[in-house]
């Protein structure tokens, strides 16, 4: 059975949820189990790559934050 939702995690924290939702029109047990294991294997793939690029995305602002405030007052750099 597929998972309904799946937890995007990026260097420990949770980042979001991954909601699934598959419509399909098979009849027999093992079409739908084997749909399932690619699906879920598929999902957990994607969820991974996700949180991978939320995680960079985090990091490009603190970086950029960390350049151009002044770390101790918190006010612009002059450069």
């Amino acid at each position: 059975m597929l998972p309904d939702l799946l937890p995007t995690i990026a260097q420990g924290d949770v980042v979001g949820m991954l909601h699934i939702c598959l419509h399909n029109d098979c009849k027999t047990l093992e079409t739908e189990t084997l749909i399932d294991v690619v699906t879920a294997g598929l999902a957990q793939r994607c969820a991974e790559q996700i949180s991978i690029a939320i995680a960079n995305v985090k990091l490009r602002d603190e970086l950029h934050e960390q350049s151009t405030r002044d770390p101790l007052t918190g006010l612009f750099n002059r450069r």
